[in-house]
Order: C-alpha cells, then sequence, then structure tokens
C-alpha cells in the first residue's frame, strides 16, 4: 500500500488545479500578447515563473480548508466514499468556478487593458445595467454549457487519478510510520514554502510581478484573484487625502493654477476666470461626451482604415487640440472630471458613486440665465451621475431613459443618432434665453450594438488582423466606432437648418481614449500605454471660428468649463484645477495630468510638450521619457534631473490637491473667501 494515501489524494487536485492555470494563463498570453510584440522572452520567461508561483500559492490555499477538515475520519476521502465523492465535487465545482473568474478577467482585460481588482465592485454597484450589458455582449449560455462540459471533464479525472476509498488497515510497521511521518514533514514544509513564495526576509506579493517597465509583462506574471484580493486589502487603507501633503504643495499648485496670492491657512485655489470671447453676445454651448473616441482611431490623428469622416471634417474646421489626455480611464470618471475640474484620483471606486465627493462648486454655475439640459440615452441613475447634476445644478433638465420616444438599443439605452436627434428637437425649441447641452454618447460600447434601418449607413466587413493592426480589436468595435462617427456626421448636417446653430459653440471630447495598436502614432503611445487616455478636443462654431487651427499644447477634461466660461467672455469663479485654454497666460505652463492603477498602487503621469514624467503616488520610482524619441523606454532622469524634479513635484501636488479637493469643494466653502478678480484686459482671440 503506497505512504500516506491521503497526500495522494489531494495531490491529484493541486496538479489539475495547476496545469489548468497554466493553461489560462497561455491563454491570456496568446490572447493578448500583440499589445506588447517587442517584449524580451526573459522578460516573459520571469513572468511565467512568477505566475506559476502566484497559482501555487493560489492553490495551496484552496487546498488547506479541504486538508484540514480531512483530518475528521467522516470526511477523509481514503476511508469513507461518501467523503471520496464529496471532495471531489468540491474540487470540481471550484476548478470551474476559476474557469469563470478568468473569463470575466479576460474580458474586463479586453476592455479595460486591466486584471480585474478591487476597482471590479464597481459593477455591483448597478448591478441589473452590469447583467444585462454581460447577457447583451457575451455568449452566456455558450460559455455556461463549455463550463458544463468542463466540470464533467474534470471530475472524471477526479475519479480517475485518485485512489479509491478503502477501510483501514492493519497497524503498518515501525519502519513505514517513521517514513510516513518524514514524507509528511517534508509536504509540510514544502507547502508553507510554495505559500511564502520566495528566499527572502519578505513573502511573495503582487509587487514582484511588476519588475518590467513593459506592463503587459506584469500582467502576464499576475494572478488575478491573488491580486484582486490584494487590492481590495489596500482600499480600506487609501486615506482621503494628505492634508501635510497638501500644505506643502500649495505654493507650487497655486503658480500653476494662477491663484496670485495663494493661502496655506484655508487652502483655497480659487480665482476667476480669464474672459477670452470668441464672439459678441451669449452664444450657445453643446458640449457632446463620446463614448471610447480614441485620438489612434481616428483619421484626423492619422488612422489608414477611414472610420471617421465625419468627424475628421468637423476637426479640420475646429480648434483642434492634439494633445488633449483623459485623467483616468472611465466613463463615470471622465463625467466628474469634466463637471467638477477635478481628476477622480480615488484608486478603487469613482469618486461619482461617494456620497462625500458630490458636492462641489461649479463653473458651470456662472452660467446664469442659461438652459442647462443634461441628455443621455439611458439612465441617469447610472453611477450615480444624477446626483452630480441635479445636487450641484439647481437648474438643470435631465433628459433620459423614459424621455425618448424611440425604443431602447441595449442597456446603454437609444442610440447615439437617435440621443442626437431628440437633443437637437429639444434644442430648437429653446426661446429667448441662450442653453448649455452637455449630450453623452454611450453606444461605442460592448455589446457594440448597430441596429439595422439608418439610411446611409452600412457595416463593413474587414479583416481582423488589419484591425488590429491599426488599433481595434474586432469587426464588432469598427463598426460600432463608425456608426458613432456617422450619428455625428448626422447631427451636423441637421443642425445647421436650426436656428441656434449660427449662435452656438460646439465641444466635441470624449470620456477616454482607447487600447490598442497605433503605428502611426509616436511610439510613446503604445509603450507608456497612453492611447487609453489621448483623445481628441475639438471647438466647433462657423460663426466664431472662421477656419481650422491646430493646437498642441496639453489639455485635459479638467480644462473644459473654464474654457467654456473664457469663451462665453464670463468671469466665473474656478476653484479646482482646470486652465481657461483660451488664455494665453498658460501657454509656457501647460501640463496634462493622468492617473492610473499601478498594481495595487497609484501612479502618477504628468505629459508636456515634450517629456513624461511618471512617479508612484508614494513618490517613489520617478521616471522622465521622452514623448518623440527613436526610445521612449529610456529614463532620462540622470540626464535631465532638473525637468525630472519639476515635473514629478507639480504631478505629486496636483494629486494631492486633487485628493484633498474631492472632500472639500463644496460652495459653502467659498463664501466667506475673497475670489480674485479677472484681470481687467481681456486679449483679443483670433478669429473674432
Amino acid at each position: 500500500m503506497p505512504l500516506c494515501p491521503r497526500l495522494r489524494f489531494f495531490s491529484v487536485p493541486l496538479v489539475l488545479l495547476m496545469v489548468l492555470l497554466t493553461l489560462l494563463r497561455v491563454v491570456f498570453w496568446a490572447v493578448f500578447r500583440s499589445s506588447a510584440e517587442s517584449v524580451a522572452g526573459l522578460d516573459l520567461a520571469q513572468a511565467f515563473y512568477l505566475g506559476l508561483k502566484f497559482d501555487l500559492r493560489l492553490c495551496l490555499l484552496l487546498l488547506l480548508p479541504a486538508i484540514a477538515l480531512a483530518g475528521v475520519s467522516a470526511l477523509n476521502p481514503v476511508r469513507s466514499v461518501w467523503a471520496r465523492r464529496l471532495w471531489t465535487h468540491h474540487f470540481t465545482l471550484l476548478a470551474t468556478l476559476l474557469v469563470a473568474i478568468y473569463a470575466v478577467d479576460l474580458g474586463n482585460y479586453a476592455y479595460l487593458g486591466e486584471r480585474i481588482d478591487a476597482s471590479f465592485v464597481r459593477y455591483f454597484h448597478n448591478p441589473l445595467i452590469s447583467l444585462q450589458m454581460v447577457w447583451e455582449t457575451y455568449p452566456v449560455v455558450w460559455g455556461a454549457a463549455g463550463a458544463a462540459v468542463f466540470a464533467l471533464v474534470f471530475r472524471l479525472l477526479m475519479l480517475r487519478l485518485t485512489p479509491e476509498a478503502a477501510p483501514a488497515v492493519a497497524q503498518p510497521s515501525r519502519r513505514r510510520r517513521t517514513m510516513a511521518r518524514a514524507l509528511v514533514v517534508f509536504a509540510t514544509v514544502a507547502y508553507v514554502a510554495g505559500l511564502y513564495g520566495k528566499i527572502s526576509h519578505y513573502p511573495l506579493r503582487w509587487s514582484d510581478a511588476f519588475f518590467s517597465a513593459e506592463r503587459f509583462v506584469s500582467d502576464v506574471a499576475l494572478n488575478p484573484i491573488l491580486f484582486f484580493v490584494d487590492t481590495m486589502n489596500t482600499v480600506e487603507q487609501e486615506v482621503e487625502y494628505d492634508l501635510e501633503a497638501v500644505k506643502a504643495a500649495n505654493a507650487l499648485v497655486a503658480d500653476y493654477l494662477g491663484v496670485n496670492e495663494p493661502n496655506p491657512e484655508s487652502l483655497s485655489f480659487a480665482r476667476r476666470v480669464r474672459p477670452t470671447p470668441l464672439g459678441q453676445g451669449r452664444p450657445n454651448v453643446v458640449l457632446i461626451l463620446a463614448e471610447s473616441f480614441g485620438a489612434h482611431h481616428t483619421g484626423a490623428f492619422g488612422n489608414p482604415l477611414n472610420p471617421s469622416p465625419n468627424f475628421d471634417r468637423l476637426a479640420s474646421d475646429s480648434m483642434l487640440f492634439t494633445n488633449f489626455y483623459t485623467p483616468r480611464h472611465g466613463t463615470a470618471r471622465a463625467v466628474f472630471a469634466t463637471l467638477t475640474g477635478i481628476p477622480d484620483t480615488i484608486t478603487h471606486r469613482t469618486a461619482s458613486r461617494n456620497p462625500r465627493t458630490v458636492t462641489h462648486q461649479l463653473v458651470l454655475s456662472a452660467l446664469e440665465g442659461y438652459e442647462k439640459y443634461y441628455f443621455l440615452g439611458g439612465s441617469a441613475n447610472w453611477a450615480n451621475i444624477r446626483a452630480l447634476f441635479s445636487h450641484n445644478l439647481d437648474d438643470v433638465t435631465l433628459i433620459e431613459e423614459g424621455s425618448f420616444k424611440v425604443a431602447q438599443a441595449d442597456v446603454w439605452g437609444i442610440t447615439d443618432y437617435d440621443l442626437f436627434e431628440a437633443a437637437n428637437d429639444i434644442m430648437s425649441e429653446v426661446e429667448d434665453k441662450p442653453f448649455f447641452a452637455f449630450i453623452h454618447l454611450s453606444g461605442n460600447h460592448r455589446p457594440y450594438t448597430v441596429p439595422d434601418g439608418f439610411p446611409g449607413f452600412e457595416k463593413v466587413d474587414v479583416d481582423e488582423a488589419l484591425l488590429r493592426e491599426n488599433g481595434f480589436e474586432s469587426v464588432e468595435e469598427f463598426n460600432s466606432f463608425r456608426f458613432l462617427d456617422f450619428a455625428v456626421g448626422h447631427y451636423f448636417a441637421i443642425a445647421p437648418d436650426q436656428a441656434y446653430f449660427d449662435n452656438t459653440l460646439f465641444f466635441f471630447l470624449s470620456d477616454n481614449g482607447a487600447a490598442g495598436h497605433s503605428p502611426h502614432m509616436p511610439a510613446s503611445e503604445e509603450i507608456h500605454r497612453l492611447g487609453i487616455h489621448h483623445a481628441p478636443l475639438t471647438i466647433y462654431g462657423p460663426s466664431f471660428i472662421p477656419e481650422g487651427r491646430v493646437i498642441d499644447t496639453p489639455a485635459t477634461q479638467m480644462d473644459i468649463l473654464p474654457t467654456i466660461a473664457g469663451a462665453l467672455g464670463i468671469s466665473a469663479v474656478n476653484t479646482t484645477l482646470g486652465h481657461n485654454l483660451l488664455d494665453p497666460r498658460f501657454d509656457d505652463r501647460r501640463f496634462a495630468f493622468i492617473y492610473r492603477k499601478r498594481g495595487s498602487e497609484g501612479e502618477i503621469g504628468l505629459l508636456g510638450d515634450q517629456y513624461l514624467a511618471l512617479v508612484n503616488r508614494d513618490g517613489s520610482d520617478a521616471r522622465l521619457h521622452s514623448l518623440n524619441s527613436a526610445d521612449p523606454r529610456a529614463d532620462l532622469g540622470d540626464t535631465l534631473p532638473d525637468q525630472l524634479r519639476q515635473m514629478t513635484e507639480l504631478g505629486l501636488g496636483l494629486y494631492h490637491v486633487s485628493k484633498f479637493l474631492l472632500y472639500n469643494n463644496q460652495p459653502s466653502r467659498y463664501e466667506d473667501l475673497a475670489v480674485e478678480s479677472a484681470a481687467p484686459d481681456t486679449p483679443e482671440q483670433e478669429g473674432n
């Protein structure tokens, strides 16, 4: 009889689970490897090696309860037929759950370019919307059928490979007992070593996966389940803000924002937007926020597939900001940053969903006498956007789900085409007052629904390899993007016939960029994952901007409302982090602030005209990269130490101030504070 039959029994699920997790890691690498084709083979080998150690830790943790309970005679799988069946079913269920979780992880990575972590729980804040999106996007029925087949195969392997249950035999010899004890001691030591994961003072941690500057390598190494647990453990550790760090950064950030007399006591950054009117009178404003309209997806930025002819024409007749970057990836964060002027620097959640960060002093409040509208094809309950608008603006009208005559196209509501038509109808009826309209498009989003029946639009079939080479992951995404562009073209075909058109400024931007190849962009775009932040911004209005202009200075979503106020000639109170992009006083100090996750920590980025500075939120691992050199990976920090220091200090300062302002930007905070007046001279703008 073999030694330690219980050890033999539990070694079978250990091996099977390790084989399963390894195969799933290979699948992950095979599906997404095109995102990092230049990665060195040694880096990938180390990533797979670390991945094996993470997988071993997970498997050992999953085995631990079973091993402990098997010490009870009735639950011993080698002594009880019933216990053998129980543990067989138990491990089959575990393996099936692992496959399901990895399927979710693959879907999350395909969409966001991130493995699942603590931020994934935000989908449970709107469970019905999330479930409907999953049902409409993914082959749920076929997936369930595949999971059932997998469970059957795994169970059969368990039954075939594990020893049969048998009654206790006679007392073994002393020699066999000694050997059995030695084997148990060896297995215990190996078990503990597998859990610890390293021969060092500290155990294996998620941060070990981040040994390479190439993010994809780290993603290959991570185990998504352990990573999710690790990041959940850091959620409660994330402090709201560091008051001392805010005070230390106060003078630097105030100077960058144009606050003439920073107050280290009040920590107020309140000042007035300098009027830079683009025309006379009180123009209307239409702000269009497009879903995942990445810069590298557009023809205006060189994409050869001609996916955006309508936007390209719009851009050629507009002020086109070529270096517009969104601070965070995600629609809720984009709406928050655009409306409040504060980047959402909460690492694992979204600020719009936090009751403590929903009250803000808005530049938009200065548009007195303006009718204000927010148009959304779905429900404004999504991500608590309703409170963000209605709580901070007492004169805004929400046009949302239930307000439209047409049926919903999918989980996200009516199509962008129909939303434009509804918004155009309502704006055409506004009389006697100017209006501000926020049109929030959401159709270019999984499940990439493109309904039939829209004259002038036809789906196309393009080779998927060609699509991937130029930034699109599938034909469905490509056609969805084309349909968004078609809707934009339709709107700007019908809007000129309306009375409001000639007196309107149109701001077009995106909630975020998009992942994917971008060979037509600078190499730094892919290498530093800037594509998910890089989006177009245009300001269009034939009556105010007679010809197109290209503006290369950096810009962000926080700049949108101060720029709108300046364009309207309104000296609005601005309390947050945005600049008026039309104000030449800031032309020599414009940067784009970005914030993203690096493991369970946060990484700050600051983009200038030539350089990208990156630094962890704790101030460690500061790097400086050229945006346009042949080797964007090279760290220029030692060569340009002053440039690195200046940019990282400002980036960290903006981060700490943004964290502070999330909780300290209520209108009541400014009631007793003197707000700087606008400069008396108002510069004339080219094109008036």
